[in-house]
């Protein structure tokens, strides 16, 4: 029972992680409210649409404040638990956890008698004035932002009625939640809330995530094992019933957040789909109705949007998804942090901009010290962020993917959105005098290119086979008022959305024999709600080779229609051994484009793989070459002695594995091997190369492969064998053995002796 304050009566379907469970308390009603379309199911629920607002956002500023922005401390090596992350807001969790850097450090610096509830009341915001943050906010080009109203320590930042462990009964003696949204009022921000549906202590239901379950009693200090109070608690039956659903209840009738953000929802028991259905009725059910959204750690099953923390996709996600992170390691402010942890402007905007060429929202966390002042060197990346966005934000908010987020064949990153009907390339640094990217861009005789931040005058480009290349301005990265990132918007009047225009995709072997014929199938395809122009395509093989047909004629696609086209393409006789480029240029209507595919001729590996079978086969090393076998990621550049040589390709899910035998190849013939290694692992770095490297007598040679397609590893380091391999010799490499998932796995290149 609620024993506090008074409280509307609550029930509902306790859901144990994803698992629907047994019924609240017998002879309990729902809780009051409004009724709708909406019902506690997963059938239900799952018919709640993503708000437009939500898409077209972008950018998000998450707020983690709390008793723990007191100590504000988080070991750099993180925490207790294997592999556990730098978060400053687990103070409580790592304090008691015995031989951990923060157990150490809590004794050493506050003494062992000390719990940590008495930051709560050492926690004086004298210095917050939720006008200044909000500010912040809306300089920084934010759309919404989420406050931590109760993180795993169970501290309410609001007045709630379950408990005295809040803000208001204890230590600030403020309503910090109530604060900041009456403030936001005034500002165009939609609001959020987060709430941690897990508290490591409670006394009725606490979490212990290094174990999995569920603690049955309340907290204790870790140096006596003496239980401790868990300051402000009042009993309760249940704590689902009479604690986590009336709290966030609360959330929803006193504040009206627009976002609903949960957290540990996978971990412990909740009655989270009864709390959507409430959530989302009361929304839709008023005079003037809003769109709200929820995230995918109240339920498992059903959400409005996924988010990744500290993770961007690898790919487009067509669904919506939100990235979050902090401008450093933590999310609660770590006064341990300096200037060297934190994302450069230059790196921030990069990482954002990624997000949002692959459909995602990015929710920027920012950790406010103890007094309510937020840190300079956050406040001044903000600035930089919304900076950047006064000048290419038409880029951004609002926008949309294209069929392609990257481009492999940029000479500088880039990504890709749309807006409006047109196509908007932003390169993470300044090309030079050109930039060149993928003839794949859908332009016409009359298409224009200008750079935002500009005088707006249009930039000479020309197409030549698979590349589309444009020239810059005169007077460089001084033309355009931006800085750290560049956009280039590319229209075509009278031509219709750039999103709906047709595309094409080519299949071709990854390999062919010289003289023998293979076939080259062209598919394109209308993804646009209206039927495409007559559809016409044209293949272009290398000199010296033979194509037919070498045109045909797809008609008109209908909506989402697609049609294909078959070539037989001969290689000549005496073509060397390389790698080749298809070209096919599809035409509909005044807009055409061009994609190149690659095909090596007389290629033959001078190695067997063996194992692992995932591995196989070897292919040539040649830029363009994807070098793993599990993702879309390729040799931008590499050595001219190793082009040509046979690449044994990694595996990125295997980055961590230890096995001492996880590579085995076979020789053929006599062979220099090396192996390509990301920087990140250097001793210098991570320190995480296998200790085999070394233990063979791979040496570095000086050089590096370029490679495109991970922002975070654009080159590998280069070690070759310090003796030749026999033919007929069996080789043994170890597995790439990372300890951190921001990593990427080694690859192996052999060279004919």
């Amino acid at each position: 029972m609620i024993t506090r304050r008074a409280a509307s009566a609550v029930a509902g379907v306790l859901v144990a992680g994803s698992v629907l469970g047994a019924a609240g308390p017998a002879g309990s009603e729902p809780a009051a409210g409004p009724s709708g379309d909406y019902e506690p199911t997963v059938q239900s629920l799952s018919q709640h649409e993503t708000p437009d607002w939500f898409t077209d956002a972008k950018l998000g500023f998450f707020i983690h404040w709390g008793p723990y922005s007191v100590p504000a401390y988080a070991p750099p090596g993180g925490g207790a638990r294997p592999g556990s992350d730098v978060y400053a807001e687990w103070y409580w969790y790592e304090m008691n956890q015995p031989g951990s850097p923060t157990y150490e450090h809590h004794a050493a610096t506050y003494g062992e008698d000390v719990p940590y509830d008495r930051f709560i009341e050492e926690w004086q915001p004298d210095e917050f004035d939720p006008r200044e943050w909000l500010d912040l906010f809306v300089e920084g080009g934010a759309e919404y932002f989420v406050l931590v109203s109760k993180h795993h320590d169970g501290v309410a930042l609001w007045d709630t009625d379950t408990t005295d462990r809040d803000t208001v009964a204890l230590g600030p003696e403020r309503d910090l939640v109530a604060e900041l949204f009456t403030a936001a009022e005034d500002y165009p921000l939609k609001t959020g809330l987060y709430y941690s549906l897990a508290e490591w202590y409670h006394p009725a239901g606490g979490w212990d995530p290094l174990h999995g379950t569920g603690l049955a009693e309340g907290p204790v200090n870790p140096y006596t094992g003496e239980a401790v109070p868990y300051t402000g608690y009042a009993p309760v039956g249940d704590e689902v019933m009479d604690h986590q659903y009336p709290q966030m209840l609360e959330l929803v009738d006193r504040f009206d957040p627009d976002i609903i953000w949960c957290d540990i929802g996978k971990h412990v028991a909740h009655n989270s789909h009864e709390l959507m259905a409430y959530y989302y009725n009361q929304a839709e059910n008023r005079p003037d109705p809003k769109e709200v959204a929820v995230n995918d750690r109240c339920s498992t099953e059903v959400r409005d949007f996924v988010t990744r923390e500290y993770r961007n996709q690898p790919a487009i996600d067509p669904k919506p998804w939100e990235a979050t992170r902090g401008i450093g390691r933590s999310f609660g402010y770590n006064a341990e942090e300096g200037p060297e942890v934190y994302l450069t402007a230059d790196q921030l905007i990069d990482s954002f901009v990624d997000t949002v060429s692959k459909n995602g929202n990015l929710l920027l966390n920012i950790g406010p010290m103890a007094d309510g002042t937020i840190p300079d060197i956050q406040a001044d990346r903000i600035r930089e962020l919304g900076a950047w966005l006064d000048v290419n934000g038409e880029a951004i908010r609002g926008s949309t993917y294209w069929h392609h987020a990257d481009d492999v064949n940029s000479n500088v990153p880039v990504r890709y959105t749309v807006k409006d009907g047109d196509l908007y390339v932003t390169a993470l640094q300044w090309p030079g005098e050109e930039l060149t990217l993928s003839g794949d861009i859908p332009m016409a005789r009359g298409s224009s290119v200008t750079l935002l931040g500009s005088d707006g005058e249009r930039l000479p480009w020309r197409r030549d086979g698979e590349v589309v290349t444009v020239t810059m301005p005169g007077a460089g990265a001084a033309a355009t008022s931006s800085r750290h990132a560049y956009t280039f918007q590319i229209s075509t009047p009278g031509s219709g959305d750039v999103k709906d225009a047709v595309h094409s995709t080519m299949e071709l072997p990854d390999d062919a024999d010289r003289g023998q014929p293979f076939t080259a199938t062209v598919t394109a395809t209308n993804p646009g709600s209206r039927t495409s122009s007559d559809v016409r395509v044209a293949l272009d093989v290398p000199a010296g080779w033979s194509v037919r047909p070498s045109r045909a004629n797809l008609g008109d696609l209908p909506p989402d229609g697609s049609g294909t086209a078959e070539f037989v393409v001969t290689p000549a006789l005496d073509a060397a051994t390389d790698q080749y480029t298809v070209t096919a240029q599809t035409s509909a209507g005044r807009l055409s484009q061009v994609i190149g595919g690659k095909v090596v001729v007389g290629f033959e590996s001078v190695v067997d793989v063996v194992a692992p079978e995932k591995l196989r086969p070897a292919v040539m090393a040649v830029e363009g070459a994807e070098y793993y076998v599990d993702r879309d990621v390729t040799i931008s550049a590499l050595p001219a002695s190793l082009r040509g040589a046979t690449l044994i390709r990694g595996a990125n899910d295997d980055k961590r594995v230890t096995d001492p035998e996880y590579l085995v190849l076979d020789a053929r013939t006599e062979l220099t091997l090396y192996v390509g290694l990301d920087p990140r692992g250097a001793p210098e770095n991570g320190d995480w190369w296998p200790g085999w490297v070394e233990e063979l007598g791979f040496e570095s040679t000086g050089e590096e492969i370029a490679v495109a397609g991970d922002p975070g590893q654009p080159t590998l380091q280069l070690y070759a064998l310090d003796r030749v391999v026999d033919a007929g010799e069996r080789i043994v490499l170890g597995g790439n053995g990372a300890t951190t998932g921001s990593s990427g796995s080694y690859v192996t290149i052999a060279v004919e002796h």
